[in-house]
């Protein structure tokens, strides 16, 4: 990016970071640098961005929570950036008495974290499931995130998106395909990009006592079998039609096994750990020693969750 590039990002958004550590910014804790990470904190910042970014023809990648991506790049040209102040807020957006159902308008830069509390609060169910889980919710979407069998493809009603000529829409959920941990935006297979910004989310009323119970029962179960702390993006792995990664990794013998400063969590075969001082290559060799030891003694090939880059 030239000096003058420069100058022109700075004025069009709130924020810029340059030459950044990306391993901050990631739950592995480690990672290479990129070039420029922006926050933008307002729809008209966001349309700037992606206008200048598109006839400047610089490249930019959205970074949620950082939960689930792993910079292997030494130094990764272009730009992150990231969603701020407006794109967190939590808002009931209205209710259909006849089913019960309650319509709840979100950013997509807020925290999981912080739209489960809030349902919890509102006596909103639906979003239980999340509980524990980190990032946010744009990027939930993306990856139509889930557990305990249920998924964001469940509770949404419409996503909200934005294009590289700044304008905004609304799409219902019936207009996008929603995969296992993959999400497809119209007209995404023809190479149009998308930023998502926001969600509106069917949720029902609950009781707060019962709503609560489930969190704290979800919270419970996480903490019984998935390793705790920093240093990993949760499950490193898809898991296989009918099948679970973590049983697969087991079952070929690599549960807690470690490569340089990556580990194989003792808890959850499907967790990679920073064990303390891991560069990216060492995760990137344990997952490689992964997917041939199961792919050659069972015949799975095993596809990462986890967006490297």
């Amino acid at each position: 990016m030239t000096s003058n590039q420069r100058r022109q990002l700075e004025q069009r958004v709130s924020h810029v970071q340059w030459h950044v550590d990306m391993g901050i910014h990631s739950t592995f804790k480690v990672g290479g640098r990129v070039d420029a990470l922006v926050k933008v904190k307002t729809r008209g910042e966001l349309a700037a961005f992606l206008v200048w970014a598109e006839a400047e023809g610089i490249s930019w990648t959205i970074l949620g929570g950082g939960s689930n991506i792993l910079v292997v790049t030494r130094h990764v040209k272009g730009m992150f950036f990231q969603l701020g102040d407006r794109f967190t807020e939590i808002q009931v957006a209205g209710k259909r008495e006849t089913a019960g159902n309650i319509f709840v308008s979100v950013g997509a830069g807020c925290r999981l974290g912080k739209l489960v509390s809030f349902c919890s609060q509102k006596a909103l169910t639906g979003m239980e499931w999340a509980t524990g889980i980190p990032g946010t919710v744009g990027g939930a979407i993306r990856m139509n995130a889930g557990a305990h069998g249920s998924q964001m493809a469940d509770i949404v009603h419409s996503v909200m998106l934005m294009d590289h000529t700044g304008q905004e829409w609304e799409v219902p959920a019936e207009e996008i395909t929603f995969g296992y941990r993959t999400t497809c935006l119209p007209r995404e297979s023809a190479g149009q990009r998308y930023v998502i910004t926001g969600c509106t989310l069917q949720l029902t009323s609950g009781e707060v006592q019962q709503v609560q119970q489930r969190c704290r029962e979800y919270a419970h179960w996480r903490k019984l079998h998935q390793p705790g702390g920093s240093g990993s993006a949760g499950s490193f792995f898809k898991n296989p039609k009918d099948d679970s990664a973590g049983r697969l990794i087991e079952a070929v013998g690599l549960k807690g096994f470690q490569l340089g400063g990556a580990k194989i969590s003792d808890k959850h075969a499907n967790f990679i750990i920073n064990n303390g001082g891991a560069v990216p290559q060492d995760i990137i060799n344990l997952m490689e020693l992964i997917q041939e030891k199961v792919e050659t003694e069972i015949g799975v090939q095993l596809e990462p969750e986890v967006h490297i880059y």
